[in-house]
């Protein structure tokens, strides 16, 4: 339903895959354009991150528009996999989103563990969504298209910034601390 949403709004002319494939060109000559925008804060590597999957799924997805067209709908290993990340993507962005609304609220010190928690996820599911879409870029590409892929895919790639199993272990023992799972 995701994908086929997403390829009836780019028939209609309501995303323009032009237009994107033309700023996706521009920012792969610079990466760093991509997060240029993004204000340092205690969650700002999540949101890069998630900016930067976002591009990787963008160029895959219009890579398999282009080589499939409308005929991807019947690609349903790929469709999955697309939706999948797409699901993944829409999950990091809102707790990042989510996580930044908290600092706003409650400051950087009382938000503390609403941002350990969005960081342990965002820095989780980057590593396990990017390699999935490291996969389908190994399985929908021609050994000559592979080399060009996986360069431009190592190029957006980035590793988390912390030790999320130790992220994860003073989460749980702020829980454990507490003696409660509510925030």
């Amino acid at each position: 339903v995701i994908i086929s949403t997403i390829m009836k709004r780019i028939a209609s002319g309501k995303i323009n895959i032009a237009e994107i494939s033309k700023r996706m060109s521009d920012e792969m000559k610079n990466p760093e354009l991509i997060t240029k925008d993004i204000k340092d804060s205690p969650i700002s590597d999540s949101a890069k991150l998630t900016e930067l999957l976002k591009r990787v799924y963008l160029y895959l997805f219009n890579k398999l528009v282009q080589k499939y067209g409308e005929g991807l709908t019947k690609e349903q290993e790929y469709i999955r996999m697309l939706a999948d990340a797409t699901i993944s993507i829409c999950a990091m962005d809102s707790v990042c989103g989510r996580a930044l609304n908290s600092i706003d609220i409650l400051g950087n010190e009382r938000a503390k563990i609403q941002v350990d928690m969005a960081n342990a996820f965002v820095f989780e599911t980057f590593e396990k969504t990017f390699a999935d879409l490291r996969l389908l870029a190994a399985s929908s590409s021609s050994n000559d298209e592979l080399e060009k892929d996986i360069k431009i895919l190592d190029m957006l790639y980035r590793s988390p910034k912390a030790n999320i199993i130790a992220l994860k272990r003073s989460i749980a023992q702020y829980f454990v601390d507490k003696e409660d799972y509510r925030l």
